[in-house]
């Protein structure tokens, strides 16, 4: 079975419990994969929860992991969280991120510490690796630990695990002093450097700045083109309009689609005022206010146009009366 290097120590137990062959790797998938496929291993774990599988094609997955995870707690009548503190004896730390400027002169200073501890096995196939882990060591004295460089940032990347936790948390303490360099070994801690002020550019303050520039800018603490969208005038809310009992129910949606048609299309021109009527022309007829034939459908072809009912009835007037002059 493949198990990365930063694996924890009670995984390397389980599996020599079982009688079966452990491969250490590098972290990382490509490593992990590679060794699997050329020792033909049945499986392989990582410390990040990713679980590879030979019938899956050397491939990580989850999915397949989760069966083997419930047909573990079928097998006993405890829960997830106990099945875990079961197979959780030691005292872990977690990953830890440090930022540093050299990598390689912070990984120097923790070998050096390790080279001075008698029992510590130094490992150097990931990183480095301290194993201060031993039978006939008191068990507050068993830990480990791996230092790596991120393959992805310019971070080192620390874990540590001991059989007691406030064993880990001194181990840790003492490996982050070494990788950020706040102290040294002989001399132990040194006074903190003295920082000089900051000297400010000139207009820094505000104080070199004219006057035209501030009022521009806004005043101070706004972000940049704050204060130009400040004074923008406020978009006014459209405010439904109250529906009344004799109300037009058309009214509402009338009022909503004119507000909305006026943010969306452009002002229209107003209309041309219409030209006034000639002195001679005929006063329009009273009863003409409403229109004969609809402008929606045209009239059909050989029908006379409309004419207004009041002229109609001069017209059949005046044609009966000379017709009665005729007869007479």
């Amino acid at each position: 079975m493949a198990v990365n290097a930063v694996a924890s120590r009670h995984v390397h137990e389980v599996i020599a419990a079982a009688g079966g062959e452990m491969l250490l790797t590098p972290v990382g998938h490509a490593g992990i994969k590679r060794i699997m496929a050329e020792q033909d291993a049945v499986a392989g774990v990582e410390h990040s929860a990713h679980y590879y599988f030979r019938d899956f094609f050397f491939a990580d997955s989850g999915m397949l992991a989760a069966p083997h995870v419930l047909a573990a707690l079928a097998e006993n009548d405890g829960t997830a969280s106990a099945l875990v503190a079961e197979h959780s004896p030691y005292a872990g730390g977690g990953e830890h991120n440090f930022p540093v400027d050299d990598a390689v002169a912070a990984t120097a200073r923790v070998r050096a510490h390790a080279e001075s501890l008698p029992a510590a096995r130094i490992d150097e196939l990931d990183g480095l690796s301290v194993h201060h882990w031993d039978e006939h060591l008191a068990p507050a004295e068993r830990w480990w630990l791996s230092l790596r460089s991120s393959q992805t940032e310019s971070l080192l990347r620390l874990n540590v695990e001991a059989q007691e936790r406030t064993t880990m948390e001194q181990v840790l303490e003492r490996i982050r002093v070494l990788v950020l360099g706040e102290e040294d070994e002989e001399t132990g801690p040194g006074p903190a450097p003295e920082v000089a002020p900051a000297r400010l550019p000139a207009g820094a303050s505000g104080a070199d700045v004219p006057g035209w520039v501030r009022a521009a800018r806004g005043p101070p603490g706004l972000r940049r083109g704050a204060a130009r969208r400040r004074r923008r005038p406020p978009v006014r809310p459209l405010r439904a309009r109250p529906r009344g009992r004799g109300r037009d129910p058309g009214a509402d949606r009338r009022s909503r689609r004119g507000a909305v048609g006026r943010l969306i299309r452009p002002r229209r021109a107003p209309p041309a005022p219409r030209r006034p009527a000639p002195a001679d022309a005929p006063a329009p007829c009273a009863s003409a206010s409403r229109p004969v034939v609809s402008a929606r459908r045209a009239p059909r072809r050989g029908t006379p146009p409309a004419e207004c009912p009041a002229a109609g009835r001069a017209r059949h007037a005046a044609a009966y009366g000379a017709s009665r002059s005729r007869e007479s």
